[in-house]
């Protein structure tokens, strides 16, 4: 619990707007959402914060684990300053590691 405050307190405020997201994906999740599946990633930025949002198409490829980068609009979490969403995800690229 100690090591996740820490890392908590050492990762940066989640920038507002459109930015580009580079970091690994912590995990997915497939919700029946209006227009059918959707499937939901949170990412751990290389900046420490973490951000949840949909899956772009172009990381269908991608897994739990995958460093991804792509470009989106965030919001901040009005409760955490360290957590936040993004909407409109483009320009998803799979980086090798």
């Amino acid at each position: 619990e100690a090591i996740r405050q820490a890392e908590h307190d050492a990762a940066a405020d989640v920038p507002e707007g459109r930015v580009e997201i580079a970091g690994v994906i912590v995990s997915t999740r497939v919700d029946d959402g209006i227009y059918g599946l959707v499937t939901k990633m949170l990412v751990r930025d290389d900046r420490g914060f973490r951000v949840w949002g949909t899956l772009p198409a172009s990381l269908a490829d991608a897994e739990t684990g995958s460093h991804v980068s792509f470009t989106a609009t965030v919001t901040p979490s009005g409760d955490d300053p360290k957590f936040g969403f993004f909407k409109r995800p483009a320009k998803g690229v799979i980086n090798e590691e």
